[in-house]
């Protein structure tokens, strides 16, 4: 199985090493786009193994924001969902924007900030259970 903090180390490289690639920009797209992926579906594979009936369908990007924001009531879980919601928007604008409405470079740096708390707290829930 994948192991999907992979996702997350490639993209933190990319971010350390952003002068060794062609295009400064494209990489720090590449590297909001990885973050999300990695805490995405680390958040995804948790929600699947911790609570087995929950099934997720054609929309699985917000339905697991939202099964953290909504269907829990640990504030941490919550928040889980939140960042989730912020990093998918900022995803999404680093894959299909012409122009983004913030640097690139801060962009990138913050979403592997927030990528990283979600995954060290996924990685406290699944080691929890």
């Amino acid at each position: 199985m994948f192991d999907w903090r992979e996702f997350f180390n490639t993209a933190e490289y990319m971010y350390q090493n952003v002068d060794d690639f062609p295009s400064q920009e494209a990489c720090y797209r590449i590297v909001v786009s990885r973050a999300y992926y990695a805490a995405f579906c680390l958040s995804r594979n948790f929600v699947i193994k911790k609570y087995p009936s929950t099934h997720f369908y054609s929309n699985e990007h917000q339905e697991v924001q939202k099964f953290f924001q909504l269907k829990t009531h640990d504030k941490g879980m919550v928040k889980i969902g939140s960042q989730l919601s912020r990093l998918h928007q900022d995803r999404k604008k680093a894959d299909y924007d012409n122009v983004l409405n913030e640097a690139a470079s801060m962009k990138a740096g913050k979403s592997l900030r927030v990528a990283k708390e979600i995954i060290n707290k996924i990685e406290q829930l699944f080691s929890a259970t």
